[in-house]
């Protein structure tokens, strides 16, 4: 379970609509057929271990986010700025629909760092929290949510993996819970350096009736300079 920085009442963390984004992202029926086509990617990039060299040989890759989740309490829509520096370490600034700034997320290494911007709170701590706001979530690690948004392989024996036929790019995954069964699936990849990135991933838990959409776009990368 996370620490808590700063004192913070279970209310009050429901009611920060980023913090619960960031949770939910940490969780994720098949892919669409069109979602995936081997023939623009390099084709030694569909193996894992060379894909997580080639990601990490790119200096720094940015990208335009755009969560929308749909549950019993509501649908909202909110645009994010996404950048990577290796896999290991991800940064991400969430903004209200108005562009304000609301939250920061750092996940480095093995630990996750979350500010909350209107009034200071911070969040940190090795794993995610495993219960929000009365929903079961499953164990999760900050590992875990950044190889599902880099499409790598989840290192966690509670998720069902599905991959692309003849790689090792997720096509779907199960993770089970007592609160029901979080879908993930990969809706389409894009070529970025002619590596494949996830950009549309559909969660959903139809026992709970939530459902999010994370859209990737407009990515950026820039070469290490000593990069082949």
């Amino acid at each position: 379970m996370s620490d808590l920085n700063r004192n913070s009442s279970p209310n009050s963390i429901y009611c920060q609509p980023v913090f619960v984004i960031a949770l939910w992202l940490s969780l994720q029926s098949c892919a669409s057929t069109t979602a995936f086509h081997q023939n623009i990617f390099n084709p030694e990039f569909l193996d894992p271990e060379k894909r997580t060299e080639a990601i990490n040989n790119i200096g720094q890759l940015n990208a335009d986010l755009k969560i929308g989740i749909d549950s019993p309490d509501g649908a909202f829509s909110l645009p994010a700025d996404l950048q990577f520096q290796t896999t290991d370490t991800l940064f991400i600034q969430i903004y209200d629909p108005f562009g304000r700034k609301l939250s920061r997320a750092e996940l480095n290494s093995d630990e996750y760092f979350i500010l909350l911007q209107r009034d200071g709170t911070i969040f940190s701590g090795s794993e995610l929290p495993t219960e929000l706001g009365g929903y079961e979530l499953p164990a999760f690690s900050p590992e875990n949510f950044r190889q599902l948004l880099l499409g790598l392989p989840v290192r966690s024996p509670s998720f069902q993996i599905t991959n692309f036929r003849q790689t090792s790019c997720p096509k779907s995954m199960i993770i089970g819970s007592k609160a029901g069964k979080w879908k993930i699936r990969y809706q389409s990849y894009e070529s970025v350096n002619d590596i494949p990135f996830p950009s549309e991933i559909s969660i959903q838990n139809r026992q709970a009736n939530i459902e999010i959409q994370i859209q990737l776009s407009n990515f950026s990368p820039a070469l290490r300079k000593f990069a082949q």
